[in-house]
């Protein structure tokens, strides 16, 4: 997937341990997609509904690169108690979000929109400057 770089990079300090952040993206913009590695791991034990999403969801970006969040996946937003290692969702105009090791990166193509705003409201961002 062609990535373009954002004008705005954040360093996010706030720990996740679930994914229902990707739901209330996926309601401010509707062409949120995974793309890259994906590495989830529980800290205790992972529901089978969240097992058999998250495999298919994997075997898509084997095959297909990219694979839409759409309303087709219910257990993979709810999940709780696990341990984020390796994730990449963009909507390709508003937000480019990473996880890599563990650690939380977003950029922004601009600062003034639903997307940046949700995520200055709700978590911890430092800028970020390679």
């Amino acid at each position: 997937m062609e990535k373009e770089v954002p004008e705005f990079k954040f360093q996010i300090k706030d720990a996740f341990n679930n994914l229902c952040f990707l739901k209330e993206l996926r309601n401010l913009s509707k062409e949120v997609v995974l793309y890259g590695d994906l590495e989830i791991e529980p800290f205790t034990e992972l529901s089978l509904a969240f097992q058999a999403e998250y495999w298919y969801i994997k075997y898509h970006l084997l095959e297909d690169k990219k694979v839409d969040l759409n309303n087709e996946f219910i257990s993979f937003f709810d999940e709780t108690d696990i341990n984020i290692i390796w994730l990449y969702a963009t909507d390709k105009k508003t937000f480019n979000l990473e996880c890599k090791d563990g650690k939380w990166y977003i950029g922004f193509y601009s600062m003034n929109n639903k997307i940046s705003n949700f995520f200055q409201k709700e978590f911890h961002l430092t800028f970020y400057g390679e």
